[in-house]
């Protein structure tokens, strides 16, 4: 059962903030104020409190960036209950559209996901184009300064470095820490509910998107860099974020590597 705060809007009325004539949903999914590895999942933790209000505030200057480019931006926070549920209401502010609060953890990110999404098909809106992105992450300004929300195609920050850049079938391996779907692509973005056995292929991570919803690269998706990055900060230096309650590397397994050297990618990404 989710606590959940609802700005509510009669059907069919469609309720502009201030803001521009577009409309950009953000979601932002996941465990906040965490602390630990990878495999964690000690969230709501007092000594992560000034991280995460730190990394909300970073994505705060997203959405302010993204409203400079004439968008109204709208929050979906789909979380976890913990003592700091009013603190994130407060740092998200006016922006915050809707905020679960879930009494008991997702038995995967599958099922993270799809609440996200059945929560987002909810709010009856029509939206421009669709960002989501984990809690727990501190966002750096080169991700503000490269971001385009009206990119036309399914985006993902890169792929993933070398180690792990394929799955077993061939398919390229993406950060699944940041999706972006335009409008006419949503369909795309539904369609992770819709891979059979979806529940076992995305228990862990959707970095094998690729593998179950193919999309050719350059019409249906893109890549806001074209380098290779773990998509843990904690094993390899990302120009993009940090996670809360991690620590981050400074070492780069595949410096100086461009994507533009696979035959995959011939033409350059930028």
């Amino acid at each position: 059962m989710a606590r959940k705060i609802l700005r509510q809007t009669r059907k069919k009325r469609r309720v502009r903030m201030k803001g521009g004539s577009k409309k950009l949903l953000l979601i932002i999914r996941g465990e906040g104020f965490r602390v630990g590895g990878q495999a964690s999942r000690k969230n709501g933790v007092e000594e992560s409190y000034k991280a995460q209000e730190d990394a909300c505030k970073t994505q705060m200057d997203l959405v302010r960036k993204i409203e400079s480019k004439g968008y109204t931006v709208e929050i979906l926070l789909n979380t976890y209950h913990t003592k700091y549920d009013d603190k994130l209401r407060e740092l998200y502010g006016k922006n915050l559209r809707q905020a679960n609060f879930h009494e008991k953890k997702f038995e995967s990110q599958y099922y993270m996901m799809k609440n996200c999404i059945e929560s987002y098909e909810s709010l009856n809106t029509q939206y421009d184009a669709i960002l989501i992105i984990r809690l727990d992450m501190h966002l750096k300004q080169q991700l503000l300064d490269d971001y385009d929300p009206s990119v036309n195609t399914v985006q993902f920050l890169h792929l993933l470095w070398t180690k792990a850049l394929k799955t077993a079938t061939g398919a390229f391996m993406v950060n699944d820490a940041f999706f972006h779907f335009p409008q006419k692509f949503f369909n795309k973005l539904k369609a992770i509910t819709e891979v059979p056995n979806a529940e076992q292929e995305f228990t862990h991570y959707f970095h094998n998107y690729l593998q179950f919803i193919p999309l050719k690269y350059g019409t249906e998706y893109s890549l806001l860099l074209d380098e290779f990055h773990d998509g843990n900060p904690a094993g390899d230096w990302n120009p993009y974020y940090t996670l809360v309650g991690r620590e981050a590397v400074d070492t780069w397994y595949n410096r100086g590597k461009k994507i533009t050297n696979l035959p995959e990618f011939k033409d350059p990404v930028k």
